[in-house]
């Protein structure tokens, strides 16, 4: 085939690109790519990890609805570079859309090879800005340009990094379990296929003067950290992908209440391994350049609990998600922390500084240990004393969040579209209530996602908290607070009771809530509270 025997600007091409700085740093995975032919902008592109041959029907399927949405329509030819895409999977999802996929050379395409080149070394260099997405950063990362770029529900952004293939793969050989077992020779497995590379990618980046050395220590102490992120994503995998997204209004509510004495030894969650969105926290956030005064902020975290012995004591991990002011997600992960059985008996102050202090202790200085690992530490260690400060504005939200969620346990909302999903996806979904478990694959598919919305109850418009109420007086919140109630035969039994808080001064205050002791009771339950 001569290349004026097809005419580039109704077709689409499929490469692959392995040579990509951002394969290189996560552990040389496949990358496919999708283009215009006749204007080189890629529409889609797709990674598949280590053992992955050739992509299957899931990842073309998944590329092509990438396409379809970039560009609102089919084209009438698929191009597929020679000795690079696997014909036959493209061929076969290309027959579902009724396109005619044919095989090129190099030669065939040397119209547009040139301009292919130059979107290819674009590309290269946008995702390793990303890869590499590290507070020393001086250029701004790209714009987002796809549905899951721009979601607001980490596990859609994340979803097609080479670390989130890893611990769906280990979800799906059961190497980690929905309860949170982690076989014994996972741990090796996650070294070896992400972890060393990206860490030989590094030094490598450094040494040729990309990275500054100034940045060394801190950057890997983050690569570092996918060995504790790696297997709680995989829970969250095996647990079915559950997302909380808390109303705006509630959330609102919860950072101005106060853990207190409270505890999280008896904490009822509703699944071993979930998300909480909060959405982003202007108050709750790290530098992230200082050099031009950006910051990362959060916008939920992963829970999960995994055993910590034969008695059956759990043992509940964190892992916090950070987003820039866009809602762009930040490169490496967010912050990590855990609670074991000791410390879950705690107040919840008095177990985060206790996790703190033991988490030191675990990265303190080994004498045998060579200079580069002691390096490593003190980074470890640095990361955790810097983070101190947030990391206690972030638990008490998330854990006024876990109270909240054990308080609506019994009658938890259904599944629904999230907050940026189309109207009319919406729509379909609300009338098609036979259907949802396509409807859930094909949204998914589409970079949207299906969450739990709670909160409905307290939703309304936020609070301002300024103003004056008289006499010099300032609006101001009172804070709210969480105590066990006790109910039932004898009063023998106790649940948790969330005593709101309210905005002094304001309308807001002389509402329903306001004449019941801003106290929250389920519905479901309301007629027992003593």
């Amino acid at each position: 085939m001569r290349p004026d025997q097809f005419r580039v600007n109704q077709a689409w091409l499929a490469v692959k690109a392995n040579d990509a700085p951002l394969l290189l740093a996560e552990g040389a995975f496949n990358m496919y790519l999708l283009m215009d032919a006749a204007s080189t902008y890629i529409i889609g592109r797709a990674v598949a990890p280590v053992g992955m041959e050739a992509p299957d029907i899931q990842m073309v399927s998944h590329l092509f609805a990438k396409g379809w949405r970039e560009r609102k329509q089919w084209p009438k030819m698929l191009l597929l570079e020679e000795g690079a895409s696997p014909e036959n999977t493209f061929a076969e999802v290309g027959r579902q859309h009724g396109i005619e996929v044919r095989k090129v050379t190099a030669q065939e395409l040397a119209p547009i090879l040139e301009g292919i080149k130059e979107a290819l070394a674009n590309l290269f260099a946008k995702v390793n800005d990303l890869a590499h997405d590290q507070p020393h950063a001086t250029a701004q990362t790209p714009d987002a340009s796809s549905a899951e770029e721009r979601s607001p529900y980490a596990p859609i952004r994340m979803r097609n990094t080479p670390s989130w293939f890893i611990a769906r793969d280990a979800a799906r050989k059961g190497w980690v379990t929905p309860d949170g077992m982690v076989a014994s020779n996972f741990y090796p497995h996650l070294r070896e296929s992400l972890i060393h590379p990206m860490l030989d990618g590094l030094f490598a980046a450094t040494k040729r003067g990309e990275v500054p050395p100034g940045a060394l220590g801190e950057t890997a102490a983050k690569i570092v950290s996918y060995e504790k992120w790696v297997p709680l994503i995989a829970q969250f995998e095996g647990n079915g992908r559950q997302i909380f997204d808390l109303h705006d209004r509630l959330t609102e509510l919860l950072t101005h209440t106060d853990v207190k004495d409270a505890t999280l030894s008896d904490l009822h969650t509703p699944y071993e391994a979930f998300f909480v969105r909060f959405g982003l926290q202007e108050q709750i956030r790290l530098p992230f350049d200082e050099a031009v005064g950006t910051f990362e902020y959060v916008d939920g975290a992963y829970v999960a609990y995994a055993p910590w012995d034969a008695a059956g004591a759990k043992r509940l991990k964190v892992g916090f998600v950070t987003v820039h002011s866009d809602g762009r997600q930040v490169g490496y992960p967010g912050m990590f922390f855990d609670l074991l059985p000791h410390e879950l008996q705690m107040a919840v102050p008095e177990a985060i500084e206790a996790s703190m202090k033991r988490r030191l202790q675990e990265d303190a200085d080994d004498p045998a240990a060579d200079d580069n690992s002691r390096a490593l530490k003190s980074y470890l260690r640095a990361e955790i004393e810097d983070s101190a400060v947030l990391m206690r504005h972030c638990a008490a939200l998330l854990f006024n969040s876990l109270f909240y969620l054990e308080s609506i346990e019994h009658h938890l909302p259904e599944p629904t579209p999230g907050r940026d999903t189309p109207p009319d996806r919406v729509a379909k979904w609300m009338n098609s209530p036979a259907k949802r478990y396509k409807l859930n694959s094909a949204l998914t598919s589409d970079g949207f996602a299906v969450v739990r919305l709670v909160g409905g109850e307290v939703d309304g418009p936020p609070a301002q908290a300024s103003g004056e109420i008289g006499g010099g007086v300032r609006v101001h919140w009172r804070r709210g607070h969480w105590r066990m109630q006790p109910y039932g035969q004898q009063r023998a039994s106790r649940r948790r009771i969330w005593i709101k808080p309210i905005l002094v001064g304001s309308d807001l205050a002389s509402g329903p809530d306001a004449s019941h002791g801003h106290i929250y009771v389920p519905p479901d339950v309301s007629n027992r509270v003593q």
